[in-house]
């Protein structure tokens, strides 16, 4: 199954080797550039050097000060240190590398412990636009076209790239953890299988992008709640609190002995209510800004009531509450005040 040139040249190779030296060359297969052991890292093969430098791997340590101080007769010492090349030495370093190195690393030990390999896997993100804009319009005669500024609809394109695997993932839309995580399950992991068989692990660079940021199905997230109960919103684990020095933990679901919401997610407003921080939010708010508040809200309503669209309403409320300063490059002494408050 060679290849007609190529096969019949290697044959010749070997041949001359196994002529010259009585030995024939060794596969390289599995030796790729990207295919690591954990002593390709130059932190685990410093730590293990070190290791075998000290006397940790010693099995029996007063067997072996018994050693050191001449004190064993010859043909015992002479067992003894077969015993510690070929038994309590690689014991010992495989502990060191089971229990100390590996999950210093982020190994699983038995992922390298059964001659498994490293494949390095580089994986990159992208947004490639469509450029799907109209080309043709029609036009009244005396009137320029308005075309959008953009340049089409945006693909988002997650690569994975190894020595034998590599595709694009497009989807539209913003991508975001969930579809970076189903795309491993689905498509990665089953493909690198394929591609390598067992005895490898996919060691996978990813870049840092707050699309892979992924939280629980029940993570406490304010911006997933829900101002009522009920309705679209997950079911959080318990939170908690603390209240005149004391822990206090809070169900984020109602009980099911509740006589209107039974077993559902409590929203928002029941939250704050039952941590009774909302009469304190409203207390620590000044009576002042308060008040401007409301007359900002009257100016939007009169605003409106004059038929006026939503920016020509906004210029008319700057009017009252933005507060023009006409001198040059000369700021106010309460404005600078203020400023230093701040």
């Amino acid at each position: 199954m060679f290849a007609p040139n190529w096969g019949s040249r290697l044959v010749q190779n070997w041949v001359h080797d196994w002529v010259s030296v009585r030995q024939l060359p060794q596969s390289n297969r599995g030796r790729h550039s990207k295919i690591n052991s954990v002593l390709s890292d130059p932190t685990a093969r410093e730590a293990i050097q070190t290791y075998l430098r000290s006397h940790k791997w010693a099995i029996n340590p007063p067997k072996l000060e018994k050693l050191m101080k001449g004190e064993m007769l010859p043909v015992e010492a002479a067992e003894y240190c077969r015993e510690i090349e070929h038994d309590e030495m690689p014991r010992g370093l495989k502990s060191f590398i089971e229990e100390k190195l590996l999950p210093r690393l982020h190994i699983p030990p038995e992922t390298l412990l059964h001659g498994s390999k490293l494949v390095l896997v580089a994986h990159d993100e992208m947004v490639a636009q469509a450029h799907d804009g109209l080309r043709y319009t029609w036009v009244l005669n005396g009137e320029q076209p308005l075309r959008k500024k953009g340049v089409g609809r945006g693909l988002h394109q997650s690569d994975f790239i190894c020595s034998t695997v590599g595709w694009l993932e497009e989807a539209s839309g913003m991508w975001n953890g969930e579809l970076f995580a189903k795309q491993l399950e689905e498509k990665f992991f089953p493909a690198f299988a394929a591609a390598h068989g067992p005895g490898h692990t996919a060691v996978i660079l990813v870049d840092n992008s707050q699309g892979h940021a992924s939280y629980a199905s029940d993570a406490l997230r304010a911006s997933a709640m829900n101002l009522k109960p009920g309705g679209k919103q997950p079911r959080m684990h318990p939170g908690w609190y603390i209240r005149d020095g004391i822990k206090v933990v809070q169900s984020m679901v109602f009980p099911l002995d509740h006589h209107t919401h039974p077993n559902q997610p409590k929203g928002m407003k029941a939250i704050l209510q039952e941590r009774e921080n909302m009469p304190k939010a409203l207390r620590s708010v000044p009576v002042d800004l308060i008040r401007k508040w409301e007359h900002r809200s009257w100016r939007f309503i009169d605003a409106y009531s004059e038929n006026l669209d939503a920016t020509d309403a906004l210029y008319k409320v700057k009017a009252f509450s933005s507060r023009k300063y006409k001198s040059h490059r000369r700021n106010p002494e309460q404005l600078a005040q203020a400023m230093d408050e701040i």
